[in-house]
């Protein structure tokens, strides 16, 4: 019994070492023991491809298997009821149920902000737990230990946690450890997934197995291992006769001792440079130590054997270029860096080439015409070539090259199928509502072509969904059903248009129509059992099994024989899934949109497996995967910045400083540190792969921006452009070749001594979450008064910007960088529009002091189209340079015909409002200063300003204390809801900020003092898309002003959206016309508000109570002086927030430079209902700042 690692760096030898082992062994005694070959689950077919080609033909000691597999193959043995297996896709629809269903009531806030990927961010949070053999008993046992002490642990090196933080801790903790016996109490213990089975086979290989008796076992491949994978793997050491354990480890980069046992910082830091805690051997090092401490702590004596020679690499250019990458991430000292001997200048036939093309399509297709050039010379055949890349939109274009070039190719990889169109099917009946089926979602079933009529062609049936989309769009039917059968408007349409063709008919009949009936019968509560069999039945009854078969064959024929395996297993995968979720959740009572959401949780972790039918063909393997065999010819796509290395994903349940937290508890997960080495480690086995030819490349653009070479490519000396003139001055004939530009090792910077660009460079691998140190802070965000005061100055917009984007916030208002603007943009028409409004307000004031109000009202309500081109033309001559970008478009007829109606309307708008108000429009462009805080441990003034666009003000004549009622009004180019939960989260404080401006600032001049209390507080659009196409696109001058139902929908369509004062005299004085008539005709179209029979608010409208006013205020007024105390503490964290589905980052002024536009943990605000809020802030009034 003895464990024996073999340690050497990639290319060393340690595979082929082991597989001519194994010939041996089998050649000696064909009947002996087992010899297990143990690699990843996804390596298993190359390792027998491996063993085949070293003349292991009918071989029968050797099992080549992963721990996965392992399990399987032991799993008759012992006495233990067997376990039936649970993937990952059927666990995450469990978890999706639990957080449905809220069944624990505390995960509210901490799981909902996940967004639809919470389920596998679950998932994978109670696997890593397991993984490190921790379970829900022993996280129950820390909660325990976290609440009893809120002092915090100390870590060396670190600060500690705050108590706030490990409340919040302790609060995710407690609804976490709530999903996670909800999931062990549905899986019991009949049920396993891969955690499960690995903690089962320890258990059955601690109470022996005579048949591994006097095995022998070798492990390889592996890169880390988890803790339960290795209590697997020593039981299997313990049993074995003899074990090795190949390890890709510089064996002289091991360090002499490491006690107590080692973590993956401890290991980075004696490794190497203490300054660069990822070396590349980190990982291998820390899993070489705690197995051989495991192996000497169970009485296994350990040996090792070093490979220190290369003889993977045929060409030394291809070793200079991985021991470079070696030399620069293994941590060692420059001074004992490996010096390689000067390979020379470019030869004819180099083994290294780096070549950059305009964009990917470019990329690939030049990948295509060099394979067919080297196998075209005879010296290749297409399995000695592989082609790697990290970003997987690089799999359809090569898919797409190599099939136009006619070059077999097989992907090295398990297939997604939620694009496949049976799942994409699924995904948009789910959105179908089954009162009103949209049609953008509806025609997306469809289309594909999943429910063709009988004996109609793909391509006629695509020519009748087109002509039905184009007389849907053409007479404005967005909805084509609704309980089942189609829309009213759609009959009309089929009816009596005489573009309708039979095909068209029998679209309709046989496809569309039973696609709204199968979402019709899904309809209040009903199992999941009852669910599926409804899909069954379905896909069954339109021979959906059927159709699968068919474009097996298709694809067959065309060649695609990926695309064919996929579809042969579609309908098994979904009959084992759908089975999965009868036995776990079958008897589960949810309604429509519920059990949808848990059939769609697991789909994105569903997955086929498939076999490569040839052995001549090129292999496209995604780079994160990996390979088994080595190959002669590797081309690297894709070493762009943002591809090689991947940007880090945020998509985890515990941040760093929550990770930190538990290991100071005693809860040992992965450090913050190991993506980021795990994206080295992957760039440097890709590199070493190749045994003669390496060829890598890039695309200077994606399509949409522009890309920087990959921190590797500086790793490894230069980019292409340099080393196209190195290799144009070594072979002057080089460029009439039309090859691609070579790159010559040993030429440039040394190994170890790169420029400082590139050491910059190199640290944007993943860039850490940035932070400002707070005197930094104060000196970018603080403006020193006279007098030596110091003062915040924070608007609404700001504060906005800010909770959108902390990052986003210190390149605007800390480095003050501009954005790029156009020749022309909405901020223009913004300017022009304000000063439009602030002049017709001015003109409307004194007409009303110049004649009687009365009069004025009953004037004529729209004015004469020539003034308003006066208006104009007035303000564009006044102001010369505030309007000069405007000035172009407006000289010419397009530019004025445009605005002209725009212009019309908005003062048909303003006076029809003027005249059916009692309140008085008292200020426009009203600038606002007003302290509302004081910072003292900076000490510093916090001010409020800003600049609101109207402030009116109504003074009822009543005979108590003289009081007035004020409302704000911001003018927006587009419509703009105001939505509580966008308050709440601070991405939404214009309003609520400029009323507590308006309630609490100076009095307007000439103006008494009086009480104020708020009125509301709106969002007034100047454009918005039209809803209804049957009305013209602005009133007629005899409509406008009066009843006319046409002049009273186009005021609703600019309705102002916000708030108003729950008091109906309040809401007659806004709108006088709500103070008699009909009780129909008491809602008013200029704000979401109406008066119900008995002269009340309606419950329906967009109304506050003056206390929920109040709160609003006081709540606004925390979120500017809690972003004001944020951005001097120096948080610039890149956290954008998306807001009604829009990411940040696609808006944002500096997505082009920020670095981290694609790793930013990117936040959702959750839906929260109204009574949430305002209970949630009364509860924490009184509880100070830190509430």
């Amino acid at each position: 019994m003895g464990l024996t690692f073999l340690l050497g760096p990639a290319g060393s030898g340690k595979t082929a070492w082991i597989l001519e082992r194994l010939r041996q062994r089998e050649r000696e005694d064909p009947l002996g023991p087992p010899l297990l070959y143990i690699v990843p689950e996804h390596m298993t077919h190359d390792a027998e491809r491996a063993l085949l080609a070293f003349g292991l033909n009918g071989v029968i000691r050797t099992q080549v298997v992963g721990l996965g597999r392992l399990f399987w193959w032991l799993e008759g043995e012992g006495d233990d009821e067997p376990l039936r297996p649970v993937s990952t896709a059927a666990v995450q629809a469990l978890l999706a149920l639990s957080v449905a269903r809220n069944s624990c009531r505390k995960d509210e806030g901490h799981f909902s902000g996940l967004g639809p990927d919470a389920p596998r961010i679950l998932r994978e949070a109670i696997d890593e737990f397991r993984h490190n053999r921790l379970t829900a008993g022993e996280l129950q046992a820390l909660l325990a230990r976290l609440g009893g002490d809120d002092r915090g642990t100390d870590t060396p090196g670190r600060e500690a946690a705050s108590p706030a933080e490990r409340r919040r801790l302790r609060e995710k903790l407690e609804a976490f450890l709530c999903l996670w016996q909800e999931r062990d109490r549905v899986l019991g213990e009949k049920f396993g997934d891969y955690p499960e089975r690995l903690a089962r086979l320890v258990r059955r290989l601690e109470r022996s197995h005579e048949l591994l008796r006097e095995s022998e076992v070798y492990v390889d491949g592996f890169e880390r291992l988890s803790p339960l994978e290795q209590e697997v793997l020593l039981s299997l050491v313990r049993m074995s006769r003899e074990a090795y354990v190949a390890l890709t480890l510089d064996p002289d980069a091991l360090p002499r001792e490491l006690d107590p046992p080692p973590d993956a910082r401890e290991t980075a830091e004696r490794l190497g440079d203490p300054e660069d805690p990822r070396p590349l051997w980190t990982d291998a090092a820390v899993l070489y130590e705690r197995l051989r401490r495991g192996a000497e702590t169970r009485g296994i004596e350990v040996s090792v054997r070093p490979f220190r020679d290369r003889p993977r690499f045929l060409h030394p250019a291809l070793r200079g270029a991985v021991e470079r990458v070696e030399d620069f991430f293994g941590g060692g000292s420059k001074e004992g860096a490996r010096r390689d001997p000067d390979f020379g200048a470019a030869t004819a036939d180099p083994g290294l080439r780096v070549s950059a093309h305009a964009r990917p399509s470019e990329e690939v297709e030049a990948v295509a015409q060099e394979i067919l050039r080297l196998v075209g010379t005879g010296a290749y055949r297409f399995r000695d070539i592989a082609v790697y890349f990290r970003d997987e939109a690089y799999g359809p274009l090569l898919e797409a090259a190599l099939t136009r070039h006619r070059i077999p190719f097989f992907q090295v990889t398990r297939a997604g199928v939620s694009a496949h169109p049976f799942f994409f099917f699924l995904g948009r009946l789910a959105k179908l509502s089954r009162r009103r089926a949209d049609r953008e979602t509806l025609l997306a079933c469809l289309r594909t072509e999943l429910l063709l009529p009988q004996g109609m062609e793909p391509a006629r049936f695509r020519e009748a969904v087109d002509r039905l989309e184009l007389l849907a769009r053409t007479y404005g039917v967005r909805t084509l059903g609704a309980g089942g059968e189609l829309s009213r408007r759609l009959k009309q349409v089929l009816a009596r248009d005489g573009r309708v063709t039979p095909d068209v008919n029998r679209v309709v009949s046989e496809s569309l129509l039973p696609i709204l009936r199968l979402r019709r019968a899904f309809r209040g509560r009903f199992r999941v059992a009852d669910g599926i069999r409804l899909l069954d039945a379905f896909g069954k009854e339109h021979g959906l099994p059927e159709r699968l078969r068919t474009w097996e064959e298709e694809a067959r024929e065309r060649g695609e024989l990926d695309r064919a395996q996929v579809h042969r297993q579609i309908w098994r995968l979904w009959r084992s899934y759908a089975e999965e979720l009868t036995l776990l959740l079958g008897d589960e009572e949810v309604p429509a949109d519920t059990f949808f959401q848990i059939l769609l949780a697991g789909v994105e972790d569903l997955s086929v497996g498939l076999i490569p039918p040839t052995l001549d063909q090129v292999h496209l393997v995604l780079a994160d995967r990996g390979e088994f065999a080595d190959v002669r010819v590797a081309f690297v796509l894709g070493m762009a910045d943002g591809s090689f290395p991947r940007p880090r994903s945020l998509g985890s349940l515990f941040d760093a400083r929550e990770r930190e937290a538990l290991r100071a508890s005693g809860i040992e997960l992965a450090d913050d540190d190991e993506e980021q080495r795990r994206e080295v480690w992957i760039a440097y086995r890709t590199l070493s792969r190749a045994r003669e030819r390496l060829y890598l490349s890039y695309a200077l653009t994606d399509g949409l921006e522009a890309r920087n070479p990959s921190p590797f490519l500086y790793v490894l000396g230069e980019t292409a452009d340099a080393y196209e003139k190195s290799a144009k001055s070594a072979a002057p004939n080089s460029g009439e070749t039309g090859e691609a530009p070579i790159l010559p090792p040993g030429r440039g910077s040394p190994p170890g001594a790169l420029a400082p660009r590139h050491e910059i460079l190199l640290r944007r691998l993943t860039p850490p979450p940035p932070r400002l140190s707070p005197s930094l802070a104060r000196h970018l965000f603080l403006k020193r008064e006279e007098g030596d005061d110091l003062r915040f100055s924070v608007s609404a917009s700001r504060a906005e910007t800010f909770y959108t984007c902390p990052y986003r916030h210190f390149l605007g208002y800390g480095l003050r960088l501009e954005e790029d603007r156009g020749p022309l943009d909405a901020a223009d028409l913004g300017t022009l529009f304000h000063d439009l409004l602030r002049r017709l307000l001015q003109d409307l004031a004194q007409e009303t002091s110049g004649g009687s109000a009365e009069a004025t009202r009953e004037g004529k309500p729209q004015a004469h189209e020539a003034e308003h081109e006066r208006l104009l033309a007035d303000l564009l001559d006044g102001s010369p340079e505030r309007y000069a970008r405007l000035r172009p478009l407006l000289r010419t007829g397009v530019g004025r015909a445009v605005l002209a109606p725009v212009v019309r309307r908005i003062a048909a708008h303003i006076r029809e409002e003027r005249r059916r108000s009692d309140f008085a429009a008292v200020r426009t462009e009203l600038p606002v200063s007003l302290e509302i805080g004081f910072l003292e441990d900076i000490p510093a003034r916090l001010v409020l300003e800003g600049r609101i666009d109207r402030l009116d003000i109504w003074q009822p004549d009543t005979g108590r204390a003289p009081e007035e009622f004020v409302r704000v009004i911001d003018y927006k180019t587009s419509w703009h809801p105001f939505a509580l939960p966008h308050l709440a989260y601070g991405i939404d404080l214009q309003l609520p900020a400029y009323l507590l401006a308006a309630l609490r600032g100076d009095e307007p001049d000439g103006f008494p003092r009086r009480v104020r209390k708020p009125a509301g507080m709106f969002y007034a659009p100047i454009h918005r898309r039209p809803k209804r196409l049957d009305l013209p696109p602005e009133p007629t001058q005899a409509a406008a002003g009066g009843d006319d139902p046409i002049w009273e929908e186009h005021l609703r369509h600019f309705r102002w959206e916000g708030g108003v004062l729950r008091d109906p005299e309040v809401l007659k004085a806004m709108d006088r016309k709500l103070a008699g008539g009909p009780a129909k005709a008491r809602r008013s179209p200029f704000f979401s508000a109406a008066l119900n029979q008995s002269g009340e608010v309606d419950e329906r409208s967009s109304a506050f109570t003056a206390e929920e006013f109040d709160m609003l205020v006081e709540l606004a007024k925390r979120l500017l002086v809690d972003a004001a105390r944020r951005s001097l503490s120096g948080d610039i964290a890149p956290r954008p927030l998306r807001r009604q589905g829009e990411d940040a980052c696609a808006t944002c002024p500096f997505r082009t430079i920020c670095p981290y536009r694609k790793e930013a943990h990117r936040r959702n605000v959750p839906k929260l209902k109204r009574e949430a809020i305002f209970a949630a802030f009364s509860a924490a009034s009184g509880k100070g700042e830190e509430a």
